[in-house]
C-alpha cells in the first residue's frame, strides 16, 4: 500500500509536464557534485527547491561546508532531487536546463529568491522571470520542461531516495552511503555528522 501511495504522490508531483517523447542530454542527466571524487566523506543533500529548510542550509550552512570541508579536500558534495511539489519538480527540471557550471550559481539564486518565485500566485512565471538571469529562455525552458526523461529522471531521485534511505523530509543528509545521516538544516549538527564520519576514516 506504501508502494502504490508513492506512485499516486509522483504521479500529483509531476502534474504539468508534458509527455513529448523529448531526450534528455547525458550532461543533463549527469549527477551534479562539488569537491573531490576521492575525498575521504561523501555526502548527499537531499531538497526540494520549495523547502524553507533547505533554503536556510544553502543561506547558512553551505558556504561552511565548502570553506571548511569541500575546499580542503575533505568532503564531496552531491545534490539529489526531492521535490516537495509541482513546481519544485519544474525548478529542478530549470537547473538541469542550464550548463553544469552554472547549476551551483542558479540553485542559490534560486533558493536565495523563493520566497519572490516559490510563494507567488504563479509560481511557474516567477520561476521563469529568476532562471532568465542565467539565460535561459522561455522557449528554452519550455523545450526542458517538455523532456519525459528529464522529468522523470527528477521524480525517480525522490523516489530512489525514500527506497534506498528512507527521506521523509528535506533537507536530509546522507553520510557515506547511509554510514550517518541529519535531518534537518542545523549546520551544527551536521558538522558534527560530518566530524565524526571524517573521525571513522581516519581511523581505516
Amino acid at each position: 500500500m506504501m508502494v502504490f501511495t508513492r506512485y499516486i504522490l509522483l504521479a500529483a508531483l509531476s502534474l504539468g509536464l508534458s509527455a513529448a517523447a523529448v531526450a534528455a542530454t547525458p550532461e543533463q542527466l549527469a549527477e551534479r557534485s562539488l569537491g573531490d571524487a576521492k575525498a575521504p566523506v561523501t555526502v548527499i543533500e537531499y531538497a526540494s527547491l520549495t523547502c524553507s529548510h533547505c533554503a536556510t542550509f544553502e543561506r547558512e550552512g553551505l558556504p561552511q561546508l565548502k570553506a571548511d570541508y569541500i575546499d580542503k579536500g575533505k568532503v564531496r558534495l552531491i545534490f539529489r532531487d526531492y521535490p516537495l511539489d509541482q513546481y519544485a519538480v519544474k525548478a529542478s527540471v530549470a537547473l538541469r536546463c542550464v550548463a553544469p557550471a552554472q547549476f551551483w550559481a542558479l540553485k542559490e539564486h534560486l533558493f536565495r529568491t523563493q520566497e519572490v518565485w516559490a510563494f507567488s500566485k504563479d509560481p511557474l512565471a516567477a520561476m521563469k522571470q529568476q532562471v532568465k538571469l542565467a539565460g535561459l529562455s522561455d522557449a528554452a525552458l519550455d523545450a526542458c520542461l517538455a523532456d519525459q526523461q528529464l522529468g522523470d529522471s527528477i521524480l525517480n531521485s525522490r523516489l530512489q531516495g525514500e527506497q534506498k534511505f528512507k527521506i521523509e523530509s528535506t533537507p536530509t543528509f546522507i553520510i557515506n552511503d547511509g554510514a550517518g545521516r541529519h535531518d534537518g538544516a542545523e549546520w551544527d549538527k551536521v558538522k558534527a555528522a560530518i566530524d565524526k564520519a571524517l573521525g571513522s576514516a581516519a581511523k581505516k
